[in-house]
């Protein structure tokens, strides 16, 4: 079906892609996390990296010039709304990982 078996990441998909289109000079990069990968593995690539640390998909991750930047936006936070205000406002608040 090419569906993820992730729920929470086939609903935010569409509402991800369309709020990231209407950014400017916005670029989604999107990493698949399949069964055999289990994001819930302590020893999983995505949640041990320092510049990652994934605990919970979807994960949605503003990288700037210096690198992934907190806040995220993670699981249900990941609305339409939610993320095209994401992409568009830089906050002041953002911090390196």
């Amino acid at each position: 079906t090419n569906l993820s078996w992730c729920s929470d990441c086939v609903i935010a998909d569409p509402k991800v892609r369309k709020a990231i289109s209407e950014v400017p000079n916005s670029i989604l990069l999107e990493v698949p996390i399949d069964r055999k990968s289990d994001i819930r593995s302590p020893s999983n690539v995505y949640r041990t990296r320092e510049d990652t640390n994934v605990e919970k998909v979807p994960t949605l991750v503003r990288w700037t010039q210096a690198g992934p930047a907190k806040p995220r936006l993670v699981e249900d936070e990941c609305t339409e709304e939610a993320v095209l205000k994401y992409a568009k406002e830089p906050r002041s608040s953002d911090t390196a990982l």
